[in-house]
This record gives C-alpha cells, sequence and structure tokens, in this order.
C-alpha cells in the first residue's frame, strides 16, 4: 500500500506530502496541486474489497492519472526490493525522465543508487518540485544531475560522439 500524507504549501500551486511505502521507507515531496490525494469520498469499494476511483466528469485526460503513475512506480519498485532483490538499484545510475517530483530518483538513491539524473522541459516544476523534493530528503548535489531542456535537445546531449 502506497500512502500519501500531502498539506498545502505556501504556495497555491503546488502541495507538500510524504509519500509513505510499505518498507516503511519515506520520501518528502513538493508536487503540482492536482496531484494532492483523492479523498476516501472520490473512491468506492466494490464487492471484492478493491477500492475504485470515480472517473473524472472533465473531458480530457486526468491530471491525477498522471500522478498516481508515480506512486505506482514507487510502490513497485519497493516490492521488487523488499522481496526479489535488494541490490535492484545498488550501485546503479539512474535516468528519470517525466515524474515531476523525483520520487522514483530519491527512491533509487535512498536504496543504494550511485547517481540519479533527472529531465524535464518544465523549469518551474524543476525548481519548484525536483529541487525541492531533492533537497528535502538531503540529496547531496553530487548524486544528482538536473537536466531542462527539451526531450529532442536531451537526447542529442546523452547520444554518445560521433
Amino acid at each position: 500500500m502506497v500512502l500519501s500524507n500531502s498539506t498545502k504549501s505556501n504556495q497555491a500551486a503546488f502541495t507538500d506530502g510524504t509519500l509513505e511505502l510499505e518498507s516503511g521507507l519515506k520520501i518528502d515531496y513538493v508536487a503540482p496541486a492536482h496531484a494532492v490525494s483523492l479523498k476516501e469520498s472520490s473512491s468506492t469499494e466494490n464487492s471484492m474489497g478493491f477500492v475504485l476511483r470515480k472517473r473524472s466528469f472533465m473531458d480530457g485526460s486526468d491530471p491525477w492519472e498522471d500522478w498516481e503513475g508515480v506512486f505506482e512506480m514507487c510502490y513497485a519498485l519497493d516490492h521488487a526490493v523488499r522481496f526479489e532483490t535488494d541490490t535492484l538499484v545498488k550501485g546503479c545510475k539512474v535516468l528519470e525522465i517525466g515524474f515531476c517530483t523525483g520520487l522514483p530518483s530519491v527512491f533509487a538513491l535512498k536504496n543504494g543508487a550511485k547517481h540519479i539524473t533527472l529531465h524535464s522541459n518544465n523549469n518551474e516544476l524543476m525548481e519548484s518540485c525536483m529541487k525541492s523534493t531533492l533537497s528535502r530528503n538531503k540529496i547531496r548535489n553530487l548524486q544528482h544531475r538536473i537536466v531542462c531542456r527539451s526531450l529532442e535537445d536531451f537526447r542529442k546531449l546523452m547520444e554518445p560522439n560521433q
């Protein structure tokens, strides 16, 4: 089970929270305000005991679905480290593309990764979320690299010299 305890931050557009995993690992984060976990009233339990989340009434994609994925990824990583191999990320270099807070990367560092590189093409999310999440988890500058540019430019940067 992944628990997210969120509280509103001073900035209306962002939220402070703590991701608590079953292993007991806690990761503090700053995320966009739409990432606040759904209230219990927004989900229902079916007869088999599964909690079903009500679909958004808004047209288009539901921003919660994107955010929900980062929790699920951390849950899956936590499960893999606990029950399959505790060396999953030990000594590895991790590249994270697309999640705005760096939660999977912080998880990797706390489980022995050597270095993380985080990519975003959104400078506001980089400054407000990723850097704050790294700071709150006491991630040292030597342990990470943050790249803010388009994915195409990032791809060129990462290509080996020809």
